[in-house]
């Protein structure tokens, strides 16, 4: 077939095409010779990520969506002065009805994001760092934990300097656990090489990361039940502040003591005398009259568990306890040098707040 023919047959497949079928009917779309072609894509990459992510999250996907919602804010940040990432990634995260708690420091920054549809379900963090011109992002470790306080250490500085810290925290029915996660520079992103948990840190309770041009340390404030008291969440408790300074790749502990409190004071009293210390009981107390008092109300002998009546500060000079089912005893504090001493203790009524 020669190549007239061949061309007529094309022209009458068209023209059977158009007049059978509405939809091959194509009309050109012109665009002008000085115009950009890709003007004519009705989304860019970043528009189309920021749809997808909704969907995954709307769907339930939340792990998928979590880490297309990262890869978002890393592309919305990159262009971005580093003093400005946290106000506009809480801006970000807000407009696309995305749950997170964000926290940022030097050149870094960590989200931690979850459903809204679930905030106490499942959580993934993510960090996001300036390097050169742009920047990286790279999923973190502690999924489902809530994020509490974040430090960077030379983030673009050597190496063998650079370092992120992460305190994360779990919920428990006293209030909440802190544990903490240090990662250090590995090739291209970050390796995490510390976990300190509850054994670690102390219990329950708040921490905090303290910065001076010397050092960074992280401070705790942490409590566990006292042995031998019933304590409820908002009860006081006996809390133990530890510090732990950045050392190399890691935190190590540089400091523990004991807050003074009347509480405190009364519950190692109680602990020393059922040890039958009586020499650091009497630490506890401004004379031994209330040594005396104390033993011959027989605090040193039985292991009934003691609790502050409702209700009851920490700091109060003084304060109520209930002894068992049926005893209760009003107990006084004097201030003795940076702590405290019993200075009296007396037998009392229970309320029926008490009973």
């Amino acid at each position: 077939m020669n190549r007239r023919m061949l061309l007529m047959s094309a022209a009458i497949v068209l023209l059977a095409c158009a007049a059978l079928v509405p939809g091959c009917d194509r009309k050109p779309r012109l665009v002008p010779a000085d115009n950009d072609s890709t003007t004519a894509i009705p989304d860019d990459p970043y528009e189309i990520m920021v749809r997808n992510a909704g969907r995954l999250w709307d769907a339930g996907s939340a792990e998928d969506a979590a880490a297309l919602t990262a890869r978002v804010l890393r592309v919305d940040l990159r262009d971005l002065p580093p003093e400005t990432w946290e106000k506009r990634a809480v801006s970000l995260l807000d407009s696309m009805n995305v749950g997170a708690e964000v926290e940022s420091d030097e050149c870094a920054i960590v989200a931690n994001l979850f459903s809204r549809a679930n905030p106490t379900g499942a959580s993934w963090p993510f960090v996001v760092w300036c390097e050169a011109d742009s920047a990286r992002q790279q999923p973190l470790e502690g999924q489902g934990l809530r994020l509490l306080q974040f430090a960077a250490r030379d983030v673009n500085g050597p190496a063998e300097r650079r370092g992120l810290a992460v305190l994360f925290g779990r919920g428990v029915a006293a209030g909440v656990m802190p544990t903490l996660l240090v990662w250090k520079a590995a090739g291209s992103g970050w390796k995490l090489v510390q976990t300190l948990g509850p054994d670690s840190l102390g219990g329950t309770g708040s921490g905090r990361f303290d910065r001076s041009p010397e050092a960074i340390d992280l401070v705790t404030m942490t409590f566990r039940v006292s042995s031998g008291f019933t304590e409820c969440a908002s009860c006081p408790h006996v809390e133990t502040e530890r510090r732990f300074r950045w050392q190399g790749d890691t935190f190590v502990r540089v400091d523990e003591k004991v807050t003074q409190t009347p509480y405190a004071t009364f519950v190692k009293f109680i602990q020393s005398l059922r040890a039958a210390d009586y020499v650091s009981a009497l630490g506890f107390v401004s004379d031994r009259n209330v040594l005396e008092r104390a033993l011959e109300y027989g605090w040193s002998r039985d292991r009934i568990l003691w609790r502050v009546a409702p209700g009851t500060e920490e700091r109060s000079r003084q304060m109520t306890f209930l002894h068992g089912q049926t005893e209760a005893y009003r107990v006084w504090f004097e201030p003795r040098g940076e702590g405290w001493a019993i200075s009296s203790v007396d037998t009392t009524g229970r309320t029926l707040d008490e009973l």
